[in-house]
């Protein structure tokens, strides 16, 4: 699968997921004031989680179609919400909390 396939197959599975589903569970989740841009930033890294590949901010900028700032801010700011956690041994390289995936169960299309 090349770079643009990839990207193609993120972007697909997530927009299979509602809006209202991540809204809420992150709300349930202890987040105030959540926003639909956190809300579809989520969505990407649950949709590469799904993949069952490793999030780096390189791959969430090519995806979300934005600068290695914005995303690395934006996946430092869910890391402080304990959305995401860094890999252990790994530079700029995070996973979905286990948690927070458990309780997708079923209420993600995939």
């Amino acid at each position: 699968m090349n770079e643009d396939e990839f990207i193609k197959e993120v972007r697909t599975r997530a927009k299979k997921i509602e809006n209202s589903t991540i809204f809420f569970e992150m709300r349930r989740w202890g987040l105030k004031n959540v926003l639909q841009e956190t809300v579809e930033f989520t969505k990407i890294l649950i949709a590469i989680s799904s993949m069952g590949i490793p999030i780096t901010s390189n791959m969430v900028s090519a995806i979300m179609d934005t600068t290695y700032g914005n995303a690395l801010s934006s996946l430092h700011r869910l890391g402080d919400k304990n959305i995401i956690f860094l890999a252990n041994g790994k530079i700029l390289t995070w996973t979905l909390n286990p948690e927070f995936k458990e309780r997708l169960t079923g209420k993600i299309p995939f």
